[in-house]
């Protein structure tokens, strides 16, 4: 039997970290897996366009990263998550995900490969 594949998506200020749920043990995914997603400060009209487009971008990417997970955990000190999750709920080819959200504060990598493994396994 195939143990469901599950994913921790941290999400902070400039960044984002997967790291993937299998067999009881997170692993953080590979740089080349990860994307950026940069929180812009937006002044006026033009500049919150510019923002929105990039913020589009890189969830469709994210959204690619994680087409083949089951369940993911969006989490992280920022509401980017939030509008991830609604960017998600939005199209039909991720229905067959699982999504969990958390807020958090601040984490180092080795915090946030644990708040992932407890989480998937008291889950």
């Amino acid at each position: 039997m195939e143990d469901i594949k599950k994913l921790g998506i941290w999400m902070c200020h400039s960044s984002v970290h997967l790291m993937e749920y299998t067999n009881e043990v997170p692993d953080a995914l590979r740089n080349n897996e990860q994307e950026e997603i940069h929180n812009v400060q937006v002044n006026d009209a033009a500049m919150q366009n510019e923002a929105f487009h990039l913020q589009t971008e890189s969830f469709k990417k994210l959204g690619v990263a994680i087409e083949r997970y089951a369940e993911i955990l969006l989490f992280g000190p920022v509401d980017a998550k939030v509008e991830f999750m609604k960017f998600l709920n939005g199209d039909t080819r991720f229905e067959h995900i699982k999504i969990g959200i958390r807020q958090t504060n601040e984490m180092s990598e080795n915090q946030q490969q644990n708040f992932v493994e407890n989480y998937f396994s008291n889950h």
